[in-house]
């Protein structure tokens, strides 16, 4: 590797091969490691992320937001999943995480609430009950309502309808739509009134008034969950901005 004199010490040719390919090894050990501190830190790699209608309007940006502010150079996939398709999803390894209804009973999930929201009665400015001061769940039940479908608003229609045969009452649902816009559409054309979220007045279209159901007191948790057992340095990262975002 060397040669030597009395005088001097020179690299040989396999020597300054040997030196060179030291260096990238050093460099690329260098990198390696910082690499994987980054990846133990949570701070690089990729987050996996469904959201159901109700965090869409705030709650999910705000805290996606949050989020990227910190650890930027994550790759974040967001995707709109229902509530069961989300804990389908989770367990099945499709997604790290999810904004979605509880509360939660699955043993495989652990979850964190974010919000608690009242139900409120979303009908047009012209109609009856949009005069009145009060609403009542029987004011409700007298409406034809555009809800979520069955398959993809399962969860919510189920909460929903225990607080109102807890009173005997029936809801009498006309029309359904798949999504928020569906729904409020079908609202604005004067098809029916929807029971929705406290939320909803951050997205009200205009002509769409809202009013909360004052013997209703029924509420909706919106939830960040995750599979028990696979809480990563990215997902515990997830759940700090989320408890963040909650002061």
């Amino acid at each position: 590797l060397f040669f030597r004199t009395t005088r001097d010490v020179s690299l040989t040719e396999a020597g300054r091969i040997l030196l060179a390919r030291g260096k990238f090894l050093v460099n690329d050990l260098a990198q390696a490691v910082s690499d994987a501190q980054r990846a133990a830190e949570g701070r690089s790699g990729r987050l996996r992320l469904a959201y159901m209608s109700f965090a869409a309007t705030k709650l999910m940006p705000d805290i996606v937001r949050r989020y990227t502010a910190l650890y930027p150079e994550i790759a974040l996939e967001i995707s709109y999943l229902s509530t069961t398709a989300q804990k389908r999803a989770i367990l099945r390894d499709e997604i790290d995480a999810g904004f979605l209804l509880g509360p939660l009973d699955d043993p495989s999930l652990d979850s964190i609430a974010l919000t608690r929201e009242g139900l409120r009665l979303v009908m047009r400015s012209d109609h009856p009950l949009a005069h009145r001061a009060t609403i009542t769940m029987q004011d409700v039940a007298s409406c034809q309502l555009v809800l979520g479908n069955a398959n993809e608003w399962d969860f919510f229609r189920a909460l929903i309808d225990k607080p109102f045969a807890k009173k005997g009452l029936k809801l009498n649902i006309t029309y359904e739509a798949s999504n928020t816009m569906g729904i409020l559409g079908l609202v604005a054309g004067g098809l029916g009134q929807t029971i929705y979220v406290d939320s909803i007045t951050r997205i009200q279209p205009e002509g769409l008034v809202s009013r909360s159901i004052s013997d209703c007191d029924a509420s909706i948790t919106t939830a960040l969950a995750w599979r028990r057992g696979h809480q990563t340095p990215i997902i515990r990262n997830l759940i700090a901005a989320a408890r963040a975002n909650l002061s």
